[in-house]
């Protein structure tokens, strides 16, 4: 740990281990309590895009009413690499109360949605070649790489589900992918990484999974975990909808498209799951959003393609699709 920090000069007076994947993260103290997050990459192939993340976050931090995590150490970028390849970045701990552990209040959803708004408005028109040449498995235009993950899936009642929604992934939302806005996203706002005081949002952090994709692939992921473990999901959905209309509106076919991309990364969730389970790699912090993933998953059959994409227009203030088109496909 001394030699991770020797580059920071840091004095720390605490270290605590944070959970996490993809790096190993610290969240340290100083003797003059400044509180920070060292994260630790051990595969040097990861060094562009990470350096890419850290440029993008300090080009946007000043752009936003809630607190990112822009480079802390006082140069153009916070990502030192060692002698072994491995390198590390120092950030900013933002404090505050995750989403996940807080009610979601009408109001507090809403402003969840707004901000999702502002920050896809300040990353409008920002390009990056090392982030639109990036293609995996998290990235929702790429969900169907996950199919191989089905085999993992014990319960065949539950493989075929998932089965079944990449269908629809494949035949309603691939041939969309050219018409869409595509745009830098996040490409992870689940309630983990969503900081609050309860009332408004304060802070989004982890731009590990950033990508250049479909802008509503942003909202599509928010609402997968918003609507998670609620009793009426789709009261919870259109909150955030409506928060986000107010500053950077998404258009009809966009809208409409939710009712596949929702249960697409749902799916992505739980085969990667199953994959580590399958591996004996899980973890608390990994499985964590499982069960609720599968309960939205198994009621998502249930609805009905056409009120789902009203339920979503109507949140926005769009015009309904008429149910009684003979030509309306599912």
């Amino acid at each position: 740990m001394e030699e991770l920090l020797k580059h920071y000069h840091l004095e720390p007076t605490e270290i605590k281990k944070l959970e996490g994947y993809g790096s190993i993260n610290y969240h340290i103290k100083d003797k003059n309590n400044n509180h920070y997050v060292l994260k630790h990459y051990t595969d040097p192939s990861e060094l562009a895009l990470v350096q890419a993340e850290s440029e993008i976050i300090n080009a946007i931090s000043g752009k936003l009413f809630f607190k990112i995590p822009a480079n802390s150490y006082g140069k153009q970028t916070s990502v030192h690499q060692y002698a072994d390849k491995s390198f590390s970045r120092l950030l900013p701990y933002i404090k505050g109360s995750l989403l996940s552990k807080v009610k979601h209040s009408p109001g507090l959803l809403y402003n969840f949605g707004k901000s999702i708004a502002e920050l896809d408005r300040s990353l409008e028109g920002i390009r990056n070649a090392e982030i639109e040449s990036r293609k995996f498995i998290w990235d929702l235009q790429y969900c169907l790489l996950n199919r191989s993950k089905i085999k993992y899936i014990t319960d065949h009642s539950k493989a075929k589900l998932v089965e079944y929604y990449f269908d629809r992934f494949e035949h309603f939302v691939l041939p969309e992918l050219p018409d869409l806005r595509y745009s830098i996203i996040h490409n992870d706002l689940n309630d983990y990484n969503i900081l609050t005081n309860g009332k408004k949002i304060t802070g989004v952090i982890d731009f590990g999974d950033i990508t250049y994709a479909p802008l509503v692939c942003e909202i599509a992921i928010a609402l997968a975990y918003i609507m998670m473990g609620k009793e009426k999901p789709f009261e919870a959905s259109h909150q955030v909808i409506r928060g986000y209309q107010t500053l950077y509106p998404l258009n009809e076919e966009e809208l409409k498209l939710l009712y596949y991309l929702i249960p697409a990364r749902l799916c992505t969730s739980v085969c990667n799951s199953a994959e580590f389970k399958a591996k004996g790699e899980d973890t608390e912090y990994i499985l964590i959003n499982e069960k609720p993933a599968w309960a939205l998953l198994e009621k998502w059959i249930s609805y009905n393609p056409v009120q789902v994409k009203n339920s979503f227009l109507k949140a926005a203030g769009y015009p309904l699709i008429n149910l009684n088109k003979k030509t309306m496909m599912y």
